[in-house]
């Protein structure tokens, strides 16, 4: 009885630091900037595809769009089915907002009850100690920075694997076996393949006009990845290509006539 009233005292406070730490994103409401706001886009266009049975999810393939920011290589799955399940479980209730907010919460709260659970199996760290260090881990300044600061929510949420990953690690060492080597094996072939994949398409980074086009090519129907390559490419002096890019209307203005009819009032020579 002892045993099992200390166990839920112990959960108890492992819940409370979660939450407190989690306490800016207990609401109804958007909480952060510019990324904040990217997440929520990649959050409800994953959502709007499971609801449908889309499964899994592509990037840019509802009216929350592909915004330029995001690339599929850059959409945590754990993120997407966490926020799905939690519009599942709520009956579709939530606003996109707030399914962000709770799955920030509860991945808050998963990363200390995380780590308390990684020291007590991997090193066998007494009660007391593996408290107290699972509340300096969900109460670091570099994860609550992450999320306060700049809303790196990603980040956040990969805090509940971060422990569970060292543990196994730590037990593979202390407890070597044809398994753990097998899956030492397996974690480094993948983290290789990633950082290939990674390092390939970091190059699209190397140049505005580059990354720009990339959008533009792969999300053709999205306004402002073209318009900001019609921007790029105006700062570049390829007027022809940057009048394509802003598009052009049959009725009406668009930004692509303007621009032509500025630069023919102007006698501007458009190169070839």
């Amino acid at each position: 009885m002892g045993l099992r009233r200390s166990s839920l005292v112990v959960f108890a406070g492992l819940l409370a630091i979660g939450l407190f730490a989690a306490s800016p994103f207990l609401c109804n409401r958007l909480v952060g900037t510019g990324e904040a706001f990217n997440y929520s886009l990649s959050s409800a266009d994953a959502v709007v595809q499971m609801r449908e049975g889309i499964v899994p999810p592509l990037a840019g393939q509802t009216i929350y769009a592909f915004n330029g920011r995001i690339h599929p290589l850059r959409n945590a799955p754990y993120l997407h089915y966490l926020a799905a399940g939690i519009d599942l479980v709520t009956l579709r209730r939530l606003s996109f907002w707030e399914i962000q907010n709770v799955s920030l919460v509860l991945s808050f709260v998963a990363a200390v009850l995380a780590c308390y659970g990684a020291l007590r199996r991997a090193t066998d760290c007494p009660r007391l100690p593996a408290l107290l260090l699972s509340a300096a881990y969900g109460l670091s300044p570099a994860l609550l920075g992450a999320a306060y600061s700049y809303d790196l929510f990603m980040t956040v949420h990969a805090a509940v694997f971060v422990p569970l990953a060292l543990a196994a690690c730590v037990r593979g060492a202390l407890h070597p076996s044809f398994s753990a080597d097998a899956g030492l094996a397996a974690c480094l072939a993948a983290a290789v393949s990633l950082g290939a994949a990674t390092a390939e398409r970091n190059r699209v980074y190397l140049s505005n006009r580059a990354f720009w086009s990339d959008v533009a090519a792969k999300a053709p129907e999205n306004a402002g990845g073209h318009n900001n390559l019609g921007n790029v490419l105006f700062e570049e002096g390829r007027y022809p290509e940057a009048i394509a890019e802003y598009g052009t209307s049959d009725s009406g203005a668009s930004l692509g006539d303007i621009l032509g009819a500025a630069i023919r009032r102007r006698n501007m020579s458009l190169p070839e």
